[in-house]
This record gives structure tokens, C-alpha cells and sequence, in this order.
């Protein structure tokens, strides 16, 4: 699997980057991680400039997933990204085993 380190969105060309950020969620622990995501989306914003959201799985309400719309700067929000949210109760929310995964997109050129 892909961990959120930047590497797994290194190999891409200039340009606007939406990034993905997905992982499961303990069921005991969805209080404190909904609280933990929502600290987490106002610190990015705060830092960055950028708002992000968070949706869940249709069909599978303990898998979430962070978006992130128009990163210019991929490696330093990257960065900026994972330190916040080291900081924060999110990452010990994870079911023993799991990590978040990052993924990268762009839009098709015009």
C-alpha cells in the first residue's frame, strides 16, 4: 500500500494537484477522530489558505477520506499536511495496522 509521505505523488508534472488522503477509522474511536479531523481541517486551512473536507464511505462509514482541492505547492503542503496531523488524536483513531494513504490527481489539461 501507498503511505501519505509525499512519495507517492512525487512523479507528476507542473501543475495544480487535488490531493486524497483516505483511511479507516476505529469504530470506538469516531468521536475523537471527528473532533481530531475537524482540528485538523481548520489548522490546514489556517497554515495554508486551503479547505479541505472530509466525506466517508457510502457504503462503509469507517473508511474516510480528506480532500484537498488546488495544491500549487505539493511537497510543502505534503509537509505541512503530515506534521499537522501528527499533531493531532487522528492517527492513533487507526485500527492497529492501518495507515493513510495519499493520492494525487490533476485535471486534464484544456
Amino acid at each position: 500500500g501507498r503511505s501519505a509521505r509525499w512519495n507517492a505523488c512525487t512523479p507528476m508534472r507542473e501543475g495544480l494537484c487535488h490531493f486524497y488522503v483516505y483511511y479507516s477509522v476505529a469504530p470506538q474511536s469516531v468521536v475523537i477522530a471527528t473532533a481530531a479531523v475537524a482540528s485538523l481541517l481548520a489548522q490546514v486551512r489556517s497554515a495554508t489558505g486551503i479547505a479541505g473536507r472530509v466525506r466517508r464511505r457510502a457504503d462503509d462509514p469507517w473508511l474516510w477520506m480528506e480532500v484537498y482541492e488546488d495544491i500549487a505547492d505539493r511537497s510543502g503542503f505534503a509537509a505541512t499536511l503530515e506534521r499537522l496531523r501528527a499533531a493531532t488524536a487522528l492517527p492513533a483513531c487507526l485500527p492497529p495496522g492501518k495507515a493513510f494513504h495519499t493520492e494525487c490527481f490533476q485535471d486534464f489539461a484544456a
